[in-house]
């Protein structure tokens, strides 16, 4: 027993040497150059205290200030987070963006840049994304791969950009050992320990190179930081900190003009930059990347930034590479890499390009430890006639029109008050549904009104639903049907939104979420019930109005 007990220490005194002698031995590469006055530097992904995050906005603001970071993104979870959204301002000397991390059906999405509306954003993936854009703001895809909430929608369109790197991520797929020698690794060098998780993101960055093929997508590294690591429901270790990761992967985003000391514009000219994908992914634990810079000249002199779209493919991109260490450069044309330059030790390089595409430079440290880590990885330049696919738009032609009148009525919850009426407005019926919604109790906060008309019918042949819908105000709805099989009723939703002016609004079947354990594929021929309804998952306690809608029907 004492032998097996001196192995063990042995074994575990060996390991301790070996970490440190790996840990004394690695050094942050040195790059005195300052930061270009026309770059700022930040940080992506971030949780506080308004979502599931350890610290407030001024406990972040002050780590940020420590890192030596301009900018931090807040993502807090929502559908938004208005409190996050509204939080934005400097402090310590940093300027804080709030934002929200979407939880939606297909995945998280990470979104900034807009006013928040009256009502929570929709589940739908599609739907959410057109919402933000059309609120000026800007959204990515977060932890695309990530097993518990991967991204699940590979045909949504208008994304800006996508998560090709995260801290968070990169522990959650780590090695048991790497994760074992983490606490040791962090009591003697934080920044490299979070360091060791990582290694190259292949699937991230085939993915975002394929979907710059279809449309332009800005690629970005993300922290998911906390503030804490979770042990059990209720133990939580105080690492890593929001400053130790705030020193590991940065953003460097290209701007136009100087921040200003107005928060909503300074965090609008960052938006701006990030929605032109004008920015640049660094590894910062490694070196800093100050005077680094990526762009194309053709043979006339013009020249096209990182995100611009131009035609010409006459000309070359050109790096400006000022470090005082060797590195290898990989330059991709649609994730194909067509030059590399290993050891170098120019500080300026033009490499010509070789037709149209997207262009985009990876950078990674000869000779280091980490030399299979991508420490720069720019966005792209599009040469040549790249143009963004657009969603298609629905046309439906209702060819068997539905009719509410037999059955149709107002159900909610107890506190809530609804009532139902059918008007003509030219010789048209038109179902209206007054609502003011309210939670049951403090501890019962289900709240929800609806016009329900409970009948059955065959639905058999159809693509889908449509129908004309206004609201006294802007606000999300349901749609909602039922199926009975087997004496039991399976429900689908999707959500639509109506405004003060009547809208078209077209949902094909197949668009259809369906809820708890109905199948995925609905059984049109046996429905039970229809529903029209608004509800605590779409709209907030106290919400009126009147919803109207006229020529319902199948097509």
């Amino acid at each position: 027993m004492k032998k097996a007990i001196r192995v063990i220490l042995l074994v575990f005194l060996a390991t301790l040497i070996f970490q440190f002698l790996r840990i004394v031995s690695f050094q942050k590469l040195r790059n005195p150059r300052s930061l270009q006055p026309f770059f700022k530097k930040g940080v992506f992904h971030v949780h506080s205290r308004f979502s599931d995050g350890a610290g407030d906005v001024a406990h972040i603001a002050a780590a940020a200030e420590k890192a030596k970071v301009d900018f931090v993104v807040l993502t807090d979870h929502g559908r938004p987070n208005v409190e996050a959204i509204h939080s934005t301002c400097w402090l310590h000397n940093a300027l804080i963006i709030g934002g929200s991390e979407l939880s939606l059906e297909s995945g998280h999405l990470a979104a900034i840049g807009f006013e928040p509306p009256p009502y929570r954003l929709p589940p739908e993936a599609q739907d959410a994304v057109d919402e933000i854009k059309a609120a000026h703001g800007w959204s990515a895809v977060s932890h695309p791969f990530d097993k518990k909430v991967p991204w699940r929608d590979g045909n949504v369109r208008g994304v800006d950009g996508i998560e090709i790197f995260s801290v968070y991520y990169s522990a959650k797929k780590a090695s048991l050992f790497r994760l074992l020698a983490f606490p040791m690794q962090y009591l003697m060098s934080p920044e490299y320990a979070v360091t060791s998780l990582f290694t190259y993101p292949e699937k991230e960055i085939r993915l975002w190179d394929e979907w710059n093929r279809r449309s332009a997508t800005a690629g970005i590294y993300a922290l998911d930081a906390h503030g804490k690591l979770p042990l059990t429901s209720r133990i939580m270790l105080p690492f890593p900190s929001y400053e130790t990761l705030f020193k590991t992967l940065n953003i460097y985003v290209k701007i136009d003009r100087e921040l200003d000391r107005d928060p909503r514009l300074a965090a609008a000219t960052i938006v701006s930059s990030l929605s032109r994908r004008r920015f640049l992914n660094v590894i910062e634990t490694l070196a800093p990347a100050n005077g680094f810079d990526f762009y194309y000249l053709d043979k006339e002199g013009r020249k096209a930034e990182m995100g611009d779209q131009t035609e010409s493919v006459s000309g070359a991109v050109h790096l400006s590479v000022p470090f005082d260490f060797p590195t290898d450069i990989s330059l991709k044309r649609d994730g194909l890499v067509i030059a590399r330059v290993p050891n170098n030790w120019g500080k300026e390089l033009t490499l010509p390009v070789s037709g149209a595409g997207a262009y985009r430079a990876e950078v990674f440290l000869s000779g280091s430890r980490f030399s299979r880590l991508p420490w720069i990885l720019t966005n792209p330049i599009f040469l040549g006639n790249h143009r963004s696919t657009p969603s298609p738009v629905l046309a439906a032609v209702v060819s068997k029109p539905l009719r509410m009148e037999a059955g149709l009525h107002a159900e909610n919850n107890q506190r809530t008050m609804a009532s139902y009426a059918c008007l003509h407005e030219n010789d048209a019926s038109v179902y209206s549904l007054d609502f003011r919604i309210w939670p049951e109790s403090d501890t019962n906060p289900n709240y929800w009104a609806a016009l329900a008309r409970r009948q059955n019918d065959d639905w058999r042949g159809a693509r889908g639903i449509s129908f004309l819908a206004s609201s006294s105000s802007p606000l999300r709805f349901w749609i909602q049907f039922r199926t009975d099989r087997a004496a039991r009723e399976y429900g689908y939703r999707h959500s639509f939104f109506a405004g003060p002016q009547w809208q078209r609004v077209v949902i094909p079947f197949d668009r259809f979420v369906p809820l708890g354990d109905a199948e995925p594929i609905p059984d049109l021929e046996r429905i039970s019930s229809l529903f029209f309804l608004i509800d605590g998952d779409l709209a907030y306690p106290g919400t009126s109005g009147t919803l109207k809608l006229k020529d319902i029907g199948l097509f």
